[in-house]
Formats: C-alpha cells, sequence, structure tokens
C-alpha cells in the first residue's frame, strides 16, 4: 500500500484503521474495550484513538517469565528503551508494555500510518531478540 493521502481529522476512527489494516493484510478486529487488536509478522499489538489528545496509540505487551527477577525486568527493560525510540515500561511487576504515538491534529497521511505500523510490527522484537540477554520475555 503507498497511498499518500489524508484522512481528516474528523475521520481518524477505528473503521478507517480497520480499513487500512485488511488493506495490509493484518488480521485485525475490536476487543471488549473498542481498540483494534492486529497482529502482525508474530507480533499482536492494539491501536487507541484519542480524539481529545489527536492521538493514535499502537502498542504491545509481553509477559516476564515468572521466574525472572525485579532486577533483571528492570535491566532488560532500561537496555531496551536506550536502544530504541519507543517507550518501553513495566506493568505490575509481570509484563512490559510498548508504544508508538501518531499524532493527527489537522489529518492522519496514510503513509505515515502505514510506516509506523511497519516499523513498529518489525522493531519490537528485533529489541527483544537483541536486549533479552538473560531470556527473560515470554
Amino acid at each position: 500500500m503507498n497511498d499518500i493521502s489524508i484522512i481528516a481529522e474528523a475521520d481518524v476512527t477505528n473503521e478507517r484503521i480497520m480499513e487500512i489494516l485488511e488493506g495490509l493484510f493484518y488480521s485485525a478486529s475490536k476487543d471488549e474495550q473498542g481498540d483494534i487488536f492486529a497482529s502482525e509478522g508474530g507480533i499482536n499489538f492494539w491501536i487507541r484513538i484519542s480524539k481529545e489528545m489527536k492521538i493514535l496509540r499502537i502498542f504491545t505487551v509481553y509477559m516476564f517469565e515468572e521466574n525472572s527477577t525485579q532486577e533483571q525486568r528492570l535491566s532488560f527493560t532500561n537496555r531496551a528503551t536506550i536502544a530504541s525510540i519507543l517507550k518501553i515500561g513495566i506493568i505490575e511487576n509481570d509484563s512490559f508494555y510498548s508504544d508508538f504515538v501518531i499524532f493527527f491534529s489537522g489529518g492522519l497521511i496514510t503513509a505515515n500510518l502505514v510506516f509506523a505500523l511497519r516499523r513498529f510490527s518489525a522493531l519490537v522484537p528485533l529489541i527483544i531478540s537483541q536486549q533479552d540477554i538473560e531470556n527473560i520475555v515470554k
């Protein structure tokens, strides 16, 4: 998909994003919170639109191995954050999230969304493979 069209700010909706995902052949559906759940290249991720903040958030969650220590988890999170442009953090000690935000004030350039989705889908597994030196990410 090499579409460089602009989606008007008011038209940045789950339905429109789902159409783009379908055009990319991503597996996608809505979850119980109304977020888009998608899958591509072995990574599961969600897309959440905030009309108030005019942001589209792409995020994923991975679990840590139960036998990993808090120190190992923090060390991995620090290494992954330093090695990446993505925001990475720990959730309730047993999992970590990673996200990327796209601002759509004034509209959303479709090509930017496509690039961000492809980059996010490739970057998260790469970061895990390079930074999970103690094999603590499930």
